[in-house]
């Protein structure tokens, strides 16, 4: 009889401690000193045959019931085929290998895997290099991929300020005039130029690379490019997806290379896009996915049954992904496939760090092993990781185990592994999960307002326990968040600040939602991303949110045309105005060391002046902030000492009744910043007219 998956998880638990499961030395297929080695980890398999072949196949895929791409029983699998040869077990480890004096650099293989009688064909989970759609692997020395210079490419120093740009290599590049570089990892090498490109249908051009320099951005974060089943890389047709369905997690994706066919193509070009992102000034972050995989038909499950997954106790299989499978990460066999996949992402392609998804389904044990050996072998904190603290439902996690959900990072997390904070995003701009909903810059005080006065009346006639009534306002909860929630046991070191990133409606689009008005939209998209980016902790954007990017109103793009997740850079021109406003935002952050600060006590280098009647004012040192949600003007002292304006109305003095030496009124809908003068200048504040009401820097 065959095992059932609840057999199969019956018989890992039982045998977890044997040396077979416990296997530490190298996997995969290597060139080594004196011939080629091939190793494959399957206790489970009762025979296991290597076949090599002259090129990559045709990688024909079909579309199943689903919609999943799936491969084509179609194709002649043994197109190209050189040669099978038997593996030999090694009990003692659990591996299969083949080693032969010849050199095999360049040759395409896969196994034939014989578990419970049945013969299935298998790439190899701990490949490095693939042909086309990732159904055969590639043995490929790194000499053979890497780009010229490679060697000496580093990435550039660490700044203070940690800022975040994520863009999707396809969408990034896809509307400028660069011919078949558009959309591919190509593009990023030829922005080293410094030459503007045309804008597909425009008179405009632009050179990205040195728009983001501009913008202040610090670390450029990668969406998906590893190698993943959502598109035939053939690309027969247009197709689009973010990619968040990893196929071989080793291997660059081939959609975004100029030759999908030649496995060293994509990982050469993949290194050049690195390269060229470090020589350009940016760090590059990696967006990975070891949550789930695209589906069960891939080589996890075919050398090791149901070892990688979770599956409950009725032999259902765990979607707390809300993919179809969950990976189960606290098996020792696979986290340390997931440490040395982040290590060989690290070490063989210069990443800097690594942006996890559903980051809560993953165990809090093997996050804080990744951050330890990244220090260990780059240095402390030289690589920063960060992820999705939460789940899109529950996981069958084995019992020891403690998922890294939000609720956990105190107790259980290392304070250098970080995470996204959806109260900022939420606090600021309403909930992600109701479009209509309101948050600190679009008439969410207001709205608190109307509902604190319904509670307080509910609260007199006993139909509302005073225990049950909210503890913060929102604007109490906008000032909590500038110190990164410090009185939760949080530090800034843990914090990813951000209002928009590739999931959910854009900014705009969100705030298009809340408010018609497109005048005073432009004025709440500002303060919105004011009150993200002048607090403490990490701070994050998505691609394009600088000039007002909208998806048309999609929440959810992730299989729609490239025309709706293009990143349309006319816009950019168009809305220079708010462009240079987040950049003064980002250059005001960069220069505040306390703001800046990520260690446990930078709260105490922070005042909160106000948090009420939809204003927040705080001093952090030498700036003085004041965000002003109001359709209306307000009013606030300004901190002892002389200041400046660096940003804010032109004329800020108050008349009449209002007035004393130290109050000052702002605009509606606004962010106002003052720079302290150090320089004695009497107890008076110095006042600053602006033509045109632009920042003034010293």
């Amino acid at each position: 009889m065959k095992k059932t998956a609840v057999l199969w998880k019956k018989y890992y638990k039982e045998n977890k401690n044997t040396p077979e499961f416990n296997y530490t030395g190298q996997l995969g297929a290597r060139v080594v000193e004196g011939g080629t080695m091939v190793r494959l980890w399957s206790p489970v398999a009762e025979e296991v045959r290597l076949n090599l072949y002259s090129d990559g196949g045709e990688g024909k895929v079909r579309r199943d019931g689903y919609g999943v791409l799936v491969r084509d029983e179609s194709a002649d699998e043994n197109a190209g085929l050189v040669m099978t040869v038997p593996m030999t077990y090694d009990r003692k480890n659990g591996i299969w290998v083949y080693m032969t004096e010849e050199n095999l650099a360049g040759a395409y293989y896969d196994f034939d895997i014989t578990i419970e009688g049945v013969t299935r064909k298998s790439s190899d989970p701990y490949a490095v290099a693939a042909g086309v759609n990732g159904q055969r692997s590639m043995i490929l020395p790194r000499e053979m991929s890497n780009p010229e210079g490679w060697k000496e490419d580093k990435a550039p120093e660490r700044t203070g300020t940690n800022v975040i740009y994520e863009i999707n290599v396809r969408e990034f590049s896809y509307q400028l005039e660069m011919g078949e570089d558009a959309g591919r990892y190509t593009a990023f090498k030829r922005f080293l130029s410094g030459e503007n490109f045309g804008i597909k249908g425009t008179s405009y051009s632009i050179n990205p690379f040195e728009h983001m320099k501009k913008l202040g951005v610090t670390h450029v974060q990668l969406m998906p490019a590893y190698d993943f089943g959502s598109v035939d890389e053939r690309m027969t047709t247009e197709e689009f997806n973010w990619g968040y369905d990893p196929m071989n997690y080793n291997v660059p994706e081939g959609s975004f290379s100029t030759d999908p066919f030649s496995g060293e193509t994509r990982v050469r070009e993949f290194k050049e896009m690195v390269q060229a992102l470090h020589t350009a000034g940016f760090r590059v972050i990696m967006d990975v996915v070891y949550n789930h995989t695209y589906n069960l038909e891939n080589s996890f499950q075919k050398t090791v049954p149901w070892y990688y997954y979770r599956v409950s106790e009725n032999g259902e299989t765990s979607n707390g992904s809300r993919c179809g499978n969950d990976v189960a990460s606290e098996r020792l066999m696979v986290g340390r496939f997931i440490l040395n996949s982040i290590m060989y992402w690290a070490e063989e392609y210069h990443i800097d760090g690594f942006r996890f998804d559903l980051m809560g389904l993953l165990d809090t044990e093997l996050m804080n092993e990744i951050r330890r050996n990244l220090d260990e072998r780059f240095g402390k904190g030289e690589k920063l990781i960060y992820g999705e603290p939460w789940a899109a439902g529950d996981t069958e996690m084995e019992d020891g185990f403690t998922p890294a959900l939000k609720k956990n990072a105190n107790d259980f997390l290392d304070k250098n592994v970080g995470f996204f904070s959806d109260d900022i995003r939420d606090d600021i701009k309403g909930s992600v999960f109701d479009p209509k909903s309101t948050g600190f810059v679009n008439g969410g005080c207001i709205d608190q307002e109307m509902v604190d006065a319904i509670n307080a009346k509910l609260a007199e006639t006993g139909e509302l326990k005073t225990e049950d009534i909210p503890e913060k306002r929102i604007e109490e909860k906008i000032a909590a968040a500038v110190t990164a929630y410090h009185e939760r046991g949080f530090s800034p070191s843990q914090i990813v600040r951000y209002v928009s990133s590739h999931d959910d409606l854009t900014l705009w689009d969100k705030l298009t939602i809340t408010t018609p008005d497109e005048e005073l939209r432009k004025k709440q998209n500002i303060l919105a991303a004011a009150a993200y980016i002048l607090g403490q902790g990490h701070i994050f954007m998505l691609s394009g949110e600088e000039f007002l990017r909208t998806k048309g109103g999609e929440d959810n793009s992730y299989n729609l045309p490239i025309t709706v997740n293009r990143l349309d850079w006319a816009e950019c021109i168009r809305n220079k105005d708010i462009v240079e406003l987040y950049s003064e935002l980002i250059y005001i952050r960069k220069n505040c060391e306390a703001l800046a600060d990520l260690g446990p006590k930078a709260y105490k280098r922070v005042k909160i002046m106000k948090a009420e009647n939809g204003v927040v004012a705080f001093q952090a040192e030498d700036i003085f902030v004041v965000l002003n949600s109001n359709e209306t003007k307000a009013y606030s002292p300004v901190p002892e000492g002389s200041w400046e304006m660096i940003i804010g109305n032109i004329d800020d003095r108050v008349s009449s009744e209002k007035w004393n030496e130290r109050v000052r009124s702002f605009d509606q809908v606004s962010v106002t910043v003052y720079k302290r003068i150090n320089i004695p200048m009497g107890n008076s504040i110095v006042d600053i007219y602006m033509d045109d009401n632009k920042v003034i820097r010293d």
